[in-house]
């Protein structure tokens, strides 16, 4: 009898020093403040103050949702470095069936005429997306919405 209170003991305060340890883990952990991402900027941008805070606003931006004038292809991610490259995230949509695909290029802009709006040349370097041939050029404008879908464009 006197064993097993003594055990009963021992496992009580193991357990105390157990959940004691855990909230000084989770103390720690709480205080510790994450390192601030470091802001980039874009290569190739002119040199205006609009321009600047135009893309600024585009290499935080992801897009979704978007269609690249393509029959049937939707760019579920689209994404801008500021190696003035772009990564897209698509799916292709022909009768009822859905291919994911992923395009890749390089893009340039002109001076922006808002810290919204910019007109752009995208050219697409790879693709591996059904009927879609690279290299190819392509003249937009460029909307950051501030929305969910992040960009909206006006093909020229």
């Amino acid at each position: 009898m006197t064993y097993l209170i003594l055990f009963s003991g021992l496992q009580f305060a193991e357990a105390k020093k157990s959940k004691d340890n855990s909230t000084e883990s989770t103390q720690t952990a709480s205080t510790e403040t994450p390192t601030p991402k470091k802001k980039v900027s874009a290569k190739n941008v002119p040199n205006d103050p609009t321009s600047k805070a135009y893309a600024a606003k585009l290499l935080e931006t992801t897009g979704k949702g978007f269609s690249p004038n393509a029959m049937g292809l939707t760019y579920t991610a689209l994404t801008f470095a500021a190696d003035n490259t772009w990564h897209a995230e698509g799916l292709v949509s022909i009768m009822d069936e859905e291919m994911d695909c992923v395009e890749k290029g390089t893009w340039l802009m002109d001076a922006a005429s808002s810290d919204t709006r910019a007109n752009m040349t995208w050219t697409m370097t790879s693709t591996d997306c059904p009927s879609r041939v690279a290299p190819m050029e392509m003249r937009l404008e460029l909307i950051l919405t501030g929305t969910d879908a992040g960009v909206n464009a006006n093909f020229r």
